[in-house]
């Protein structure tokens, strides 16, 4: 199909020091598209070293395999019966009954995966990935299908799909821009606006359906990430004013996503034969790289012939914009097609996993109004003004968070740990994100059982982030255990099992973890500026899946204006 550029109106206001080196990087640019093309490298620079493991770790042969393992029965016909969606409930439910380490075969004639609930195999797996882990498996080979079902090798230049030296020279080349926490809060003048927008809407809708919160958190979560894409805000998506192709866009990124969830969970019989399910992902991807390519192409045209200072600015505000002129200059060169297909990766992977999380916040401070009332209080009293959201997002990383460790480059006054800790609670207790699926380049032994490399591995957080031995009062909403004294005395068990969760650790962590994070804060802080989130609902919602994990059913939701 045949898409047209799509066009935002400026709202980006950037450093004063962002435009000499946006123009001396246009420089570098447009002598690269004069000049002789640079073959891509390998490099390992931004990549750390494997840790190796220690003489107690090794593999012994005669260490019993994973067919000792308990092993779920039927579970095809177990999810088939039940439905795709309650796949969390199931998940929940084996990992009580099989322990810490168990197995399931899901598509007849496939591999079976070994599922490890435990914060201390998942860190043992974790540090045997090796410096160029290789990809996570079957969870997502419909992805790779569709790739190879056009002639392309590999996982077409998708971060995800790759792995290797191309894995790691996508990663390296991507990277700079998202994982820092300076880099990712750089982008905070671009969503400022849109969470505006959000706030905007409903005081036109203060009392909207579950469908159409959703409907609306996923609009904006989308159009935050093609703002940052783009160093330009539209917020027609979210104030009814879209395009026809950003409709399009999010049509499109829907059906990914959910049709997506029912590969991954489902029988598989689309991986034989041309299922109606299989045509509609397929449309989905053909008509979302169309539009991915035109933002591509838009931005170097723009880099190509700009002058005018204002330009120059709007395009330092732009993470595309970076990546493509960086181009001229880096020995880690990606091609136009792996441009695209990651620009996909990023929106699309984001639009889901931030709406969720937000669902999960909103729902979370409804039903715990004393949590939201000492939220909204810090707020006020640390940041105060009219820029309280553009500020909130210098708060603490996920990362940092994480470990445990301090950025230098946080503005301490700026600190605010009991929003720290209500994001923290809400990752520990309703996590969009069911597991980590992960596979080794070389034997293993987990828990004492000998694991082939290459076999499926499913890092499963949910038993343990709702185990009562790692965290008192397990199944509550309790952000006050990630402060002070009884912050420090979470075992060490505990500390590993929060560290997973939404966005995964190792080499293969969620590359847009801090813009997701700061995503998060702005639109969190502007909304409890303004309104008093309520819910008539008594009893906590089960969790559903979606394209991620969400709340089902989920409670209605008032916005009272403040």
């Amino acid at each position: 199909m045949s898409a047209s550029h799509v066009r935002f109106p400026r709202v980006a206001v950037i450093p004063r020091n962002a435009a000499p080196m946006m123009s001396s990087m246009l420089t570098r640019r447009r002598s690269l598209r004069t000049g002789a093309v640079k073959q891509p490298r390998s490099s390992s620079r931004g990549v750390s070293s494997r840790v190796p493991l220690d003489a107690s770790e090794k593999v012994i042969s005669t260490t019993p395999g994973i067919d000792v393992l308990p092993e779920v029965p039927l579970p095809l016909i177990q999810v088939m019966s039940r439905g795709v969606e309650n796949f969390p409930t199931m998940m929940m439910e084996w990992s009580s009954k099989y322990g810490d380490i168990f197995t399931m075969q899901l598509r007849p004639g496939g591999p079976k995966t070994v599922i490890v609930a435990d914060p201390d195999g998942w860190d043992k797996i974790l540090r045997a990935e090796g410096d160029t882990p290789v990809t996570v498996g079957p969870a997502l080979a419909h992805m790779k299908k569709y790739y190879q079902d056009r002639g392309e090798e590999g996982g077409g230049g998708n971060l995800a799909l790759e792995e290797g030296d191309q894995w790691r020279r996508i990663r390296s080349a991507l990277q700079d821009g998202m994982l820092r926490p300076s880099r990712a809060a750089g982008f905070t003048s671009s969503v400022v606006p849109v969470a505006q927008a959000l706030s905007a809407r409903l005081e036109v809708e203060p009392n909207p359906t579950p469908e159409r919160l959703n409907d609306l958190l996923q609009r904006t979560t989308l159009t935050m990430i093609m703002a940052i894409m783009l160093g330009e805000c539209d917020n027609g998506l979210v104030d009814g004013t879209a395009s026809k192709e950003a409709e399009q866009y999010l049509d499109a990124a829907r059906t990914i996503g959910e049709l997506g969830s029912g590969f991954m969970n489902g029988p598989g019989l689309w991986r034989y034969v041309e299922t109606p399910a299989w045509s509609q992902y397929v449309e989905a991807q053909s008509v979302a790289e169309a539009i991915q390519t035109n933002w591509v192409q838009q931005v170097m045209d723009e880099l190509d012939s700009c002058e005018d200072e204002a330009t120059v600015e709007r395009l330092s505000q732009s993470y595309l914009a970076r990546l493509l002129a960086s181009r001229a200059n880096n020995d880690d060169i990606l091609s136009i097609k792996e441009v695209v297909s990651n620009v996909g990766g990023f929106v699309q992977g984001g639009v889901d996993t931030t709406s969720g999380l937000l669902s999960w916040l909103l729902v979370n401070l409804a039903m715990n109004p004393e949590v939201q009332d000492r939220l909204r209080a810090e707020l006020v009293d640390k940041l105060g003004g009219a820029d309280a959201t553009k500020r909130a997002a210098l708060g603490r990383s996920y990362n940092n968070m994480s470990s445990g460790g301090n950025d230098e480059e946080e503005d301490s006054s700026l600190a605010l740990p009991y929003l720290e800790a209500v994001l923290r609670e809400t990752y520990r207790l309703t996590t969009p994100v069911l597991g980590v699926p992960r596979r080794l380049p070389e034997d293993i032994t987990i828990n004492g059982i000998y694991v082939e490399k290459q076999t499926p591995l499913l890092l499963m957080t949910g038993k343990a982030l709702k185990d009562d031995e790692l965290f008192d009062d397990a199944k509550e909403f309790k952000p006050e255990r990630w402060l002070g004294d009884a912050s420090s005395k979470l075992c060490g068990k505990a500390r590993k099992a929060i560290s997973l969760a939404p966005f995964g650790r190792g080499k293969r962590m969620c590359i847009g973890s801090n813009i997701a994070q700061v995503e998060a804060r702005v639109i969190l802080v502007r909304l409890l500026q303004d309104y008093k989130i309520v819910t008539d609902a008594t009893e906590p919602p089960s969790m559903r899946q979606r394209t991620v994990v969400v709340p089902h059913p989920m409670p209605a939701l008032k916005f009272e204006k403040i």
